[in-house]
């Protein structure tokens, strides 16, 4: 899954609770020469304000990703994520993220598009439930704001 990763995902479920107040959340990434990514999550505020994260993503340890923001603000922050189940081909992907000093631990489910189908999303609560590496917190996922 990581080698498909490359374009803009929609982040349509969500356990993490910084999406509840945060609308159309998105996450596009791109690939580097190095074999990293770069990654921009946008959003829009409750204001309608567009945001933007930019980071770079390097290889952990444990063969997921280690992301770090390259802004002032975001330089020192850091989170560990990986893939857990996807199909590429059908445009769906579950995510599991590390807790930070910042987010708790969670799942997001991407997809290429903002408004898939119930059965692809079914598709992916379930791949969540079954994995063992996101199946905690596949009970509180929920629908992210348009």
């Amino acid at each position: 899954m990581d080698d498909l990763a490359v374009g803009t995902w929609h982040i349509v479920e969500s356990s993490l609770s910084l999406w509840r107040s945060r609308h159309d959340p998105t996450v596009t990434y791109g690939a580097l020469p190095d074999g990293s990514l770069v990654d921009v999550v946008a959003f829009r505020s409750r204001r309608g304000v567009t945001r933007r994260i930019i980071g770079i993503d390097r290889r952990g340890p444990d063969g997921g990703w280690r992301w770090r923001g390259v802004g002032p603000v975001t330089r020192l922050a850091r989170s560990d994520w990986r893939f857990v189940a996807g199909d590429a081909s059908e445009g769906w992907a579950v995510t599991a993220f590390e807790r930070t000093p910042f987010t708790s631990a969670g799942i997001d489910l991407y997809f290429r598009s903002r408004h898939p189908s119930l059965e692809m999303v079914d598709l992916a609560r379930r791949a969540a439930s079954a994995d063992p590496r996101a199946q905690r917190w596949a009970p509180s996922l929920f629908r992210t704001q348009p």
